[in-house]
């Protein structure tokens, strides 16, 4: 149904499926969450870089 492109409905779904055993279902349900938040994720993490932050601040 594409739900897997809205991060938080993505995470839950991945997380159903694994608490279900259905390990590959959760495979390709993660897949597709990654494809839409891979760059969002790299950005984030080159901005962490640049700015000498290896660890999450909080």
């Amino acid at each position: 149904m594409g739900l897997e492109e809205n991060v938080f409905i993505g995470n839950s779904l991945v997380r159903f499926y694994e608490e279900c055993r259905d390990l590959d279902r959760a495979w390709q349900c993660l897949m597709k969450c990654l494809r839409e938040t891979l760059c969002r994720g790299l950005s984030l993490i080159c901005g962490y870089g640049r700015r000498n932050m290896p660890k999450d601040p909080v």
